[in-house]
């Protein structure tokens, strides 16, 4: 009987170890674009097992890749800037909202922290795109506030100046961040997780 109970112990303790492993609470799974490859997430998250698949150039439908290949694991989104290319109208804004988001939800993730595409000004972006930038987080944000598996990272205007214009101290080339910029982005995860 002795022998039994050290038996069932000991299988309790590798059932919950190998739980553990399949997806440690402090692994964070990071997918997105340029911005995402270029962040030294190894100095911001110390106390996290971090994996980067960032992919310059990359657009919200990237994610597809890993579609059900995120399950059980908390995964942050970064993307959507590339997708940004051409003034949209309101239909076609929503068209894409939808796609993106099923693109995110197809990752089968128990967690995602989705960031809002930030704000930009680089040389070729044309007039209002930011203001296009805004509808399209606003329409992403209301999309995914009842999935709640989805936590949404709104940091749009954190990159802004008290005149609209975007805080230029934040970004590198107008599209790419300095480090000011990734400390913003990392202390907005942090106070999420």
């Amino acid at each position: 009987m002795k022998i039994l109970r050290i038996i069932s112990a000991l299988l309790a303790s590798l059932a919950f170890l190998t739980a553990c492993d399949h997806d440690e609470p402090r692994s964070l799974y990071f997918i997105g674009d340029s911005i995402v490859a270029r962040w030294d997430l190894d100095s911001y998250f110390s106390g996290y097992a971090v994996y980067n698949d960032g992919k310059s150039g990359a657009r919200y439908y990237y994610l597809y890749d890993y579609a059900g290949a995120m399950k059980d694991r908390t995964v942050v989104v970064m993307i959507g800037t590339n997708d940004m290319g051409s003034p949209m109208d309101d239909v076609r804004l929503r068209a894409m909202a939808a796609d993106y988001v099923a693109a995110v939800t197809a990752l089968d993730a128990r967690r995602v922290y989705l960031y809002s595409v930030l704000p930009r000004d680089f040389s070729s972006d044309f007039a209002g795109k930011n203001d296009m930038i805004r509808r399209f987080n606003a329409i992403v944000q209301e999309s995914v506030a009842s999935v709640p598996e989805i936590v949404y990272i709104d940091v749009f205007d954190d990159f802004l100046r008290a005149n609209g214009s975007i805080d230029r101290d934040l970004y590198t080339d107008r599209l790419h961040l300095s480090p000011s910029g990734y400390e913003i982005l990392s202390k907005a995860l942090l106070d999420k997780l």
